[in-house]
């Protein structure tokens, strides 16, 4: 009886499955994390445009046995007398932990108040209100890189297992 016959069969296909699970995450994570990367770099040079703030509220959404708390706003904007509604603060927005958190980054958005928005002009309905990129954008592209490393390593370590029983 070698190790392969005594392994339960149901147990062959676990590694495949996390692998498979990984490198999903790992392309999510990667994705988003270069898209909000490349978004938050190009804005640096975005021209402005004056928005006025139509809506300012903070969303809240259950994480476990909490609550986070996202700043959410939309505003208008004119380019060339062409009329745009946007939402985002940064290229990559952030969750806050407390509602008075969230309620702090609001406080340069309340509605009515105007505001300089940052568009693409390639895209002019592409826009943010504060250019540049947040910290978190690194924890995606970690946390891709971590997945990928991970599957790798399973990777490599089934086929180990593999010689192993077949060597």
């Amino acid at each position: 009886m070698t190790i392969e016959d005594a392994a339960p069969k149901s147990k062959k296909s676990d590694p495949a499955i996390m692998i498979v699970a990984l490198l999903v995450f790992g392309i999510v994570f990667g994705g988003l994390g270069l898209y909000r990367y490349n978004m938050g770099k190009k804005s640096i040079s975005w021209p402005a445009a004056k928005g006025k703030i139509t809506y300012s509220h903070a969303a809240s959404r259950r994480v476990e046995n909490s609550y986070e708390y996202h700043p959410s706003v939309k505003y208008t904007y004119s380019v060339d007398r062409r009329s745009y509604t946007g939402k985002r603060i940064t290229a990559s927005d952030v969750y806050q932990k407390t509602l008075s958190g969230a309620k702090d980054i609001l406080k340069k958005y309340p509605v009515g108040g105007e505001v300089s928005v940052y568009y693409d002009p390639a895209d002019p309905g592409t826009s943010l209100l504060e250019t540049g990129m947040k910290k978190n954008v690194y924890v995606l592209l970690g946390g891709a890189a971590l997945c990928f490393l991970f599957a790798t390593a399973t990777i490599v370590s089934e086929l180990k297992k593999k010689k192993l029983v077949t060597g």
